[in-house]
Formats: C-alpha cells, sequence, structure tokens
C-alpha cells in the first residue's frame, strides 16, 4: 500500500466518517460502486475489505482499485478528462458524458506502438543521461548485486503494513473502488493521474499498464495524486528480462530509481522484480 494511505499518529480532526466532497466527486468521476473507508481505519481492516473485493470480482469485468482521496487526484482527473472543477459537490450529466467519452477514446487509440514509442524515447533520453559518468558507474552499470539475495519490496501493500511502518491507521480517506472495465489495463484511462511534471500522460500510462498486464499479468490496485502500485501475478524471472522491465521502469518513473537512496541502482532494481507481487511508483 501507499505510503501515504497510511500515518502513525491521526489527530481527530482529520478523521471523517463521512464522505468528503473530493470523495465523493472522485466517486462520481468513476461512475462505478464505491465503499467509503474513512481516516483512522486499521490497514488491517483495508486489506480485509481490498482482498474480498478482490475475491468477489474474481471472473467479472469488474477490477477493485483503492484510491486515495485528495484535492490533487479530483483536480487531475477532471483536466485530463477536460472538465471543470464544479462550484458545488456534484459533477452534471454533461460532465459524466464528457468523462466516459474521454476514458472510451483513449481505449480505442491505444495501441501497441504507443508504448514502444514511448519507450523509445526513453532509451534516447537515458543516452544523454549516460554521459554522466556517475550516474553510469554507480546506477545504471552497478552490477554487484546477485539476483539469489531476497530484495526487500519497498513501497507495496504488504511492505508499508508490516514490515517497513508498522502503521496503526489510514491516514486519509479512501475509496474502494469496483471499476467495470471490460480488460484489467484499462484501470489507467478509469483512473487518468498523469500528465503533469516527470507523471506519463494518460495516454503513455495507459499504453504501458497493457503492455505490463499482457507480458506480466500487472494490474492497477492502488492510486493517490503522485503515486501507482500494481499487483503483479507473473513478474519476470529471467534475469535479462528484469533487466530490461527495470530500464522501462525508469523510463516510466525516473524516480522509482534515483530516490531510494545512493545504494539503489538497476542491478537492485531488477532482482527486486523477480521476487515482488507488487510495483510501486512515485513523483515528485
Amino acid at each position: 500500500m501507499f505510503k501515504k494511505l497510511f500515518g502513525r499518529n491521526i489527530a481527530a480532526k482529520e478523521i471523517h466518517t463521512e464522505p468528503s466532497r473530493e470523495s465523493r466527486l472522485i466517486g462520481q468521476f468513476l461512475g462505478c460502486e464505491c465503499r467509503h473507508i474513512p481516516a483512522g481505519t486499521d490497514p488491517d481492516e483495508v486489506r480485509k475489505l481490498f482482498e474480498e473485493a478482490q475475491s468477489q470480482c474474481a471472473g467479472e469485468n469488474i477490477f477493485p482499485v483503492l484510491v486515495s482521496v485528495s484535492d490533487n487526484l479530483i483536480e487531475t482527473l477532471l483536466d485530463n478528462a477536460g472538465v471543470a472543477f464544479p462550484e458545488g459537490d456534484a459533477l452534471s450529466d454533461e460532465d459524466r458524458k464528457t468523462i466516459a467519452a474521454f476514458r472510451d477514446d483513449l481505449i480505442e487509440k491505444c495501441t501497441d506502438s504507443d508504448a514502444d514509442d514511448f519507450f523509445r524515447a526513453g532509451e534516447e533520453w537515458v543516452a544523454g543521461m549516460l554521459r554522466d559518468e556517475r550516474f553510469r558507474r554507480n546506477v545504471w552499470e552497478n552490477r554487484k548485486i546477485l539476483f539469489d539475495d531476497v530484495i526487500p519490496v519497498y513501497g507495496s501493500f504488504v511492505d508499508v503494513q508490516f514490515t517497513k511502518y508498522r502503521v496503526t491507521a489510514l491516514s486519509r480517506e479512501v475509496l474502494l473502488a469496483k471499476i467495470p472495465a471490460a480488460a484489467p489495463w484499462q484501470l489507467a484511462a478509469w483512473l487518468p493521474m498523469g500528465g503533469w511534471n516527470e507523471c506519463p500522460a494518460p495516454k503513455e500510462m495507459l499504453s504501458v499498464a497493457k503492455r505490463w498486464y499482457e507480458k506480466y499479468r500487472a494490474v492497477i490496485c492502488c492510486v493517490t495524486s503522485d503515486e501507482l502500485e500494481f499487483c503483479v501475478s507473473a513478474p519476470p524471472t529471467d534475469r535479462d528480462e528484469s533487466y530490461a522491465l527495470a530500464k522501462e521502469f525508469f523510463s516510466f518513473c525516473e524516480d522509482r530509481l534515483v530516490q531510494y537512496g545512493e545504494r539503489n541502482n538497476l542491478a537492485t532494481l531488477a532482482a527486486g522484480l523477480t521476487h515482488s507481487p507488487y510495483w510501486y511508483f512515485w513523483w515528485d
């Protein structure tokens, strides 16, 4: 689970037992069944609800996603869909039609070549970065890590709850959305949170989600205003494939590699991918 979903201490005034305006708007943006989970909820309860939803939806074209509620997220979703932020706490019928049309257009136009083009541009960008000797030596070419080593899964649902932080309460309200998509990769079109700073645009994010679902059965399971997490059922096991995927991770999210401390490098990331059932991304 994302680090922003949980916190050690929650002030009473921060706990909203009823859905906030932002929560209601995100629910309307999605237009699907959403369960409100208030701030202050025990993380174990959140995980239980999520796993129950996964079990209930198995075999159907309905996919549970945990959505961390914030004003930044709803503003980004509306802006990407071309809808103005409403003065009240409800989207109009016309807004909903615009959102649905935006989503359908993204999905209809998504092709495998979009991901190819995105990662090709990433390779060209990396080629420029490799002129930096320190980056090339310490991050890109450092292969001291052994693939037999156990690499911790940083930022994942399990890691944050049980190993890294031992958090005791949800730090902000969350929606457990059950999204009726024709295919799991289409969740990126239902929650188009990108398109700012270095975060990929919705079209790019959708094409990458499609590629990773078809190759690794990676499915978006958690979303915040600046984070994504995928549940992965078929991670790479081959060393060379893991290195290739780690390079795709870097093109998709530079911070996934360079913001994790001086000891982190491409080899460490690649080794972790062979063990991890979760893929976590964060953009500054």
